[in-house]
């Protein structure tokens, strides 16, 4: 089981941070690799991690940036490894533009909020798909 709540909920508490200004980033395996999602709250969907956070700070109303890593091959059983392995040659040029996207709306929140980083991404996620 993913702990990484507890880190949250006292990095909240130590830095005095807000519910609002929180943004938690974690990956998704039920994402293609390389495609982002920004959303204001949600439920854990199956993530340990999100759980985890949810669980100690009492709520499922904080940000979180979703970045797709895909599923493996294998099933439930292959999972385990997949999110702990490192990226193929062939992964990493998705993934770095993936991070390079990631810390451009991390910014843009800090900066515009929560709303404006959202129709950012919603607006990149409709301009990839027409590429396609």
């Amino acid at each position: 089981m993913n702990a990484s709540g507890e880190a949250v909920r006292a990095a909240l508490r130590a830095f005095r941070v807000p519910l609002e200004r929180l943004l938690v980033v974690v990956d998704d395996l039920d994402m293609p690799l390389g495609s982002l999602r920004l959303r204001p709250k949600g439920s854990p969907g199956g993530h340990n991690g999100l759980r985890s956070i949810s669980d100690e700070i009492c709520t499922r109303d904080f940000a979180r940036l979703k970045c797709g890593i895909g599923r493996p091959a294998g099933g439930a059983a292959a999972v385990s490894d997949y999110v702990l392995e490192s990226f193929s040659d062939g992964q990493l040029h998705k993934v770095t533009a993936m991070i390079e996207e990631a810390v451009g709306l991390v910014r843009l929140m800090c900066t515009q909020g929560l709303q404006r980083s959202m129709m950012a991404c919603n607006s990149r996620a409709k301009q990839k798909q027409k590429k396609k």
